[in-house]
């Protein structure tokens, strides 16, 4: 299509770049960034920001030398792609624990949701081929590896017609959710259901909270208060509300106290990021669908 042919036209490059590790890779993507003209205006700290702010969801080291940094701007109209080797390797966390030789990065407008993960897909696609990171490799100067890298993007843009275009562009939310359905039904095979995801959170953590309130050990009287007082504190402190049926500092205990500001901390925090933790805790790796959502929200 017309539109990934110009972006991809755009792409940046360095060859045999000197890195010594991650954090040294993100400064040098953000002033590779600072010099195309999509940025615009934005800092190349904003984008330094950005990509550590990615990263710190889970390794974009996708494993086979390659890493894929990708993050989304506000401040963003259009496309920066750029793509630089580092032939000795560089760690970067990798899933697989290996070097990374080929960084192909993606800093995207946080409003085009679809082409963002459309050109994350066909670039994923370009680098799951074994002869192109050999390739990309092999050159030797930067116009040599952005013209051999672009000419692999051209041949793996999908052919669409205008008129799918056109919807696509006025249904971008839409194409979203078609893109990963695929992802949808796996989520649904394990159980999860991302939709109810937040509103499951939100519940467990007001009934855990409301037990704990209603325990002898909340209360001063060390006696059980009533079902309906714990779940109402509980919501009102887990939502921030400011509301109260019970007077905090002389009916509940320091332990039931502790247990008010854990919940008003919680739901201050956000119950999303929360489960963001988690899941990278227990090595869950995040999707591009979960990074979407989590940053949109």
């Amino acid at each position: 299509m017309k539109m990934y042919s110009e972006i991809f036209s755009k792409v940046i490059a360095l060859p045999w770049a000197q890195c010594v590790d991650k954090p040294g890779v993100l400064r040098l993507i953000a002033e590779m960034a600072s010099s195309h003209p999509a940025i615009g205006q934005v800092r190349k700290e904003e984008v330094l920001k950005a990509l550590e702010a990615r990263e710190k969801m889970g390794s974009s080291g996708v494993g086979g030398g390659i890493a894929l940094p990708h993050c989304r701007l506000d401040e963003l109209d259009d496309f920066v792609i750029g793509v630089m080797t580092v032939p000795e390797g560089v760690d970067f966390d990798a899933i697989d624990g290996e070097k990374v030789k080929v960084i192909v990065f993606i800093i995207g407008p946080r409003f085009r949701t679809s082409d963002y993960l459309q050109i994350l897909s066909i670039v994923s696609n370009v680098l799951r081929q074994p002869h192109v990171v050999a390739m990309l490799l092999r050159q030797t100067t930067a116009d040599e590896l952005r013209e051999v890298f672009r000419s692999f993007l051209e041949q793996a843009i999908p052919v669409e017609t205008e008129e799918k275009r056109k919807e696509k562009s006025v249904t971008d939310e839409v194409s979203f959710a078609i893109s990963t359905e695929a992802e949808r039904k796996v989520e649904s095979e394990r159980g999860v259901n991302p939709e109810w995801l937040v509103i499951r959170l939100f519940a467990a953590v007001i009934l855990l909270g409301a037990f704990l309130l209603s325990c002898p050990f909340s209360s001063k009287t060390n006696q059980w208060t009533h079902p309906v007082d714990s779940i109402f504190m509980a919501t009102s402190a887990v939502c921030v509300t400011g509301l109260s049926v019970l007077d905090v500092g002389s009916y509940y205990s320091t332990a039931g106290q502790i247990i008010i500001l854990v919940l008003i901390q919680v739901g201050g925090l956000g119950l999303m990021t929360l489960g963001t933790f988690l899941m990278v805790m227990v090595g869950r790796r995040l999707s591009l669908r979960d990074e979407v959502v989590l940053t949109d929200s």
